[in-house]
Parts: structure tokens; C-alpha cells; sequence
């Protein structure tokens, strides 16, 4: 298993992905549960995270928008939009609990703690919350290409890209 860096993919890598068909990422994006997490254009998928393809358009006015695409998915801790933000909550009994804040009310905080499990939601009585704290991190795990080839890891970026271009 290769723990993937930015700087593993060559320009010459990455200028691969637009000449890709795209279909061969497809699987990729159920075997390695991005759509458990993420809709990717009008494809269905889970809400703990951005619609893939509807992020995209930011990236176009990067230098090189692919290579910072795959930056976000190597590091998705870098850049998070606030929403989508790990949340820490500390209850009386000082237990913590760390997650992404599906709704809150008056009366309670739902939250999922592990991406792999989006439907076991915690619902906290806000009576039972001592301290609530957003951090920079994303519940999205680090490491999620480290067991794909480099052709892989390049049909996947394929498959988002074409997405983003409606294709």
C-alpha cells in the first residue's frame, strides 16, 4: 500500500485526466465509499460532505486545477468550508464526542461521528452540552487513495473532472 503524496503525480500524470474516459472511476467512487459521503453531480449520495462536482468550479481558477483537486482529497483537513467541519462536543459527564453537526435546535445536536456509519446519528440534549467547538479538520479521512495504482488514482480524478464539466 503506497501512502500517496502531491508530489508523486507528475504534470505529465496529471495531464492524463482530461484524455481519460472517466468510467473506469466510476467504481472507484462506490469501492472506496465517496458517494457513502458525497453526491457527485446529480448522482445520489451521502450529505456528511460538499456535492463533489458542485466544488469543482473554486479549484478551475487554480494554476493547475487537477493537481489541486487531488490535493484536497490527499489533505482533506487543508481547506474545509466551514459547514462541513469536525465539531467537538464536550457533555456533562465529560465525555467527548467529535463529529459533523448533521442539525441543531434548541432542544438538541445531531451529529455523526464516523463517516463509514452516516446512519448512526447521536442525538445530545443541549442541556448536556458543557462546551461545542468547530476545528479545522474534516471528517473526511486522510489515506483513502493509499491502496489504489497510480492509473486508479488518476481515473478517479478523471471520473470528479468530468463530472464538474458536466460530462
Amino acid at each position: 500500500m503506497k501512502p500517496w503524496k502531491l508530489a508523486d503525480f507528475t504534470d505529465k500524470d496529471l495531464e492524463t485526466v482530461a484524455k481519460r474516459d472517466g468510467n473506469a472511476g466510476e467504481t472507484l467512487l462506490t469501492r472506496l465509499g465517496c458517494v457513502g459521503c458525497h453526491a457527485v453531480g446529480a448522482r445520489k449520495g451521502g450529505q456528511l460532505g460538499p456535492n463533489i462536482a458542485e466544488s469543482l468550479p473554486r479549484l478551475e481558477k487554480e494554476k493547475d486545477p487537477v493537481r489541486a483537486l487531488l490535493g484536497e482529497i490527499l489533505e482533506p483537513s487543508k481547506t474545509v468550508e466551514p459547514k462541513w467541519r469536525t465539531r467537538v462536543v464536550v457533555l456533562d459527564s465529560g465525555r467527548t464526542v467529535a463529529g459533523l453537526v448533521l442539525s441543531q435546535n434548541d432542544q438538541e445536536v445531531r451529529l455523526v461521528s464516523d463517516p463509514t456509519r452516516p446512519e448512526q446519528v447521536q442525538v445530545i440534549p443541549r442541556d448536556r452540552i458543557e462546551e461545542m467547538r468547530e476545528t479545522p479538520a474534516s471528517l473526511m479521512p486522510a489515506g483513502l487513495l493509499d491502496g489504489l495504482s497510480r492509473d486508479e488514482v488518476l481515473d478517479l480524478l478523471a471520473r470528479l473532472w468530468k463530472e464538474s464539466k458536466g460530462k
